[in-house]
């Protein structure tokens, strides 16, 4: 679904040379396709997903401010008249988005009686109406219900999905070790494509993935506080009154950093999940609560297990298919800026995400490195190392004149090598390429450089 269309902008990217995009943007992507598809049962293309991604955030950076016109409606329409009318804005295009989308599921019902989206519950459902009776939800009514589901998992799940992949570019180990578990299960197939996606009934084998998504959320919970709930009755815990109607906020990261609980709570430790008494972690609240990143009792909540696959399916495929990694001389700052969820302040972006399928050979990827260290010599040393590596494509090609320039394209700083030959052509042969035998690229004739005798 939307993994499909991530992966394959991410290979696009990936072929361009674009390092410096924020890889968020992909996440929220495959986040807005899936549940999309779940609620109205049908694919959409990137403008519709586009529209709705952006009604949404819209609404959530908004609702903070709309708070006080629910609570003295009167008042604040004759204090508050501007307010007022962005909130009618809001609500009228959450309608310009959603109603097409409802009315078209809608049509289809009519032809068909199976129940495959959300939409069609919602369509199928009586609500008691003023009057006594039964009535169906009105599409106003359905339209809040499609953004309730929308805002309940597109930015937990997306934030999380960061933060995972974050901690698998900064600990590179921690990834080939889980991409080893996946070539395991790969590799058992009896008779499949190894190129295939992981499958959902494939995951149950792969105890070091749900330890990897289980530490990302007990070290990065995309919410920090929980819900705030009100306690019925007077009650004495350790010792401690807690009286009847109190407000009670659970902090959820910091049970999670808990000392007395982990060992080094603040490292991302995977392996912490596969010892003996880890294993059978409860993290729903039912024996034991030592994280919570879900919230617990019966006001858990209800995408718990769908989340934890839909996390588990997507890191274990973007792994599989690509090998993350931090660009030279480069870190991931893991530092967190608290919005809506709890985010990365500087965010993670594809320094380097390049794809496993069809890989270069080690040599020319040893040699790819070596260029890249030696670059950082003055210039005469680099052109020292260019003429050098060029070897026998000088000699295929004539006496060729060369120097090293940068060229921004496509956002970042390429280096390029820049030749021409003895008749006059231009052209340019790119490091992947010399080490391939230095293919020659023809170039127009305005690009000019700077010669040097070879």
């Amino acid at each position: 679904m939307g993994l499909g269309c991530t992966k394959e902008r991410l290979n696009k990217e990936a072929q361009l040379g674009q390092c410096h995009v924020q890889v968020m943007k992909h996440f929220k992507y495959t986040m807005f396709c899936l549940l999309a598809y779940m609620c109205f049962g049908d694919k959409f293309d990137e403008k519709v997903i586009g529209d709705i991604e952006d009604m949404e955030r819209n609404i959530i950076l908004s609702l903070s401010r709309f708070n006080l016109l629910g609570a003295f409606p009167k008042l604040t329409k004759m204090l508050m008249p501007k307010r007022w009318e962005e909130l009618h804005e809001l609500i009228n295009n959450q309608e310009r988005v959603f109603v097409p989308l409802i009315r078209a599921r809608k049509e289809k019902q009519r032809r068909s009686d199976d129940v495959v989206a959300y939409v069609d519950t919602l369509l199928n459902l009586s609500v008691p109406s003023e009057e006594g009776g039964v009535r169906k939800l009105s599409e106003k009514e359905i339209a809040t219900l499609c953004t309730e589901f929308f805002n309940a998992a597109a930015d937990t799940t997306s934030t999380t999905m960061e933060w995972i992949m974050a901690n698998l570019v900064k600990y590179p180990k921690i990834q080939e070790k889980l991409y080893s578990e996946i070539q395991g299960v790969v590799s058992s197939r009896d008779g499949g494509d190894e190129g295939d996606d992981i499958k959902d009934e494939e995951l149950h084998k792969m105890k070091y993935l749900k330890a990897v998504v289980l530490e990302g959320l007990r070290r990065h919970p995309p919410a920090h506080v929980g819900i705030p709930h009100a306690v019925k009755d007077d009650v004495l815990l350790e010792g401690h009154l807690v009286p009847r109607d109190a407000i009670i906020i659970f902090t959820i990261a910091e049970m999670g950093w808990d000392p007395t609980v982990w060992e080094d709570p603040m490292e991302f430790k995977p392996e912490r999940f596969l010892v003996s008494e880890m294993g059978g972690l409860d993290i729903t609240g039912t024996r034991e609560i030592k994280m919570m990143p879900f919230g617990a009792g019966r006001r858990i909540c209800p995408g718990l297990s769908f989340g934890m696959q839909l996390l588990e399916y997507l890191v274990v495929n973007l792994v599989k298919d690509f090998k993350w990694t931090a660009r030279m001389g480069d870190d991931v700052d893991l530092s967190e800026k608290i919005e809506l969820t709890s985010i990365m302040k500087h965010p993670l972006q594809k320094r380097g995400c390049r794809s496993r399928l069809n890989q270069k050979p080690a040599s020319i990827t040893e040699r790819g490195r070596k260029l890249q260290k030696k670059a950082r010599g003055n210039r005469r040393e680099r052109k020292e190392e260019t003429y050098g590596n060029i070897g026998k494509a000088g000699e295929a090609l004539g006496e060729l004149g060369v120097t090293k320039m940068m060229e921004e394209r496509m956002g970042e700083e390429r280096k390029m090598t820049w030749v021409r030959n003895r008749e006059g052509k231009s052209g340019r042969i790119r490091e992947k390429d010399r080490a391939k035998g230095c293919r020659y690229r023809p170039q127009p004739p305005e690009q000019s450089c700077q010669l040097y005798k070879a």
